[in-house]
């Protein structure tokens, strides 16, 4: 995933994050991260959106 993401000129930012996702700042990367989650766990188990990036919490 992170080199289909690097191949698309995306760089990823995995240093301090749990997940690839709660990282990504601009509209173009939560769309391509969110194509990719599609792929990966299949259309059915994501049918409601996922929510917008300056949502998202983590733990620390």
């Amino acid at each position: 995933m992170l080199e289909r993401l690097e191949e698309e000129g995306v760089e990823p930012r995995l240093s301090a994050s749990i997940g690839f996702m709660s990282k990504m700042t601009s509209k173009r990367d939560h769309e391509t991260s969110h194509s990719l989650a599609r792929e990966v766990y299949a259309s059915n188990i994501l049918d409601s959106s996922l929510p917008p990036i300056g949502r998202v919490r983590t733990m620390w």
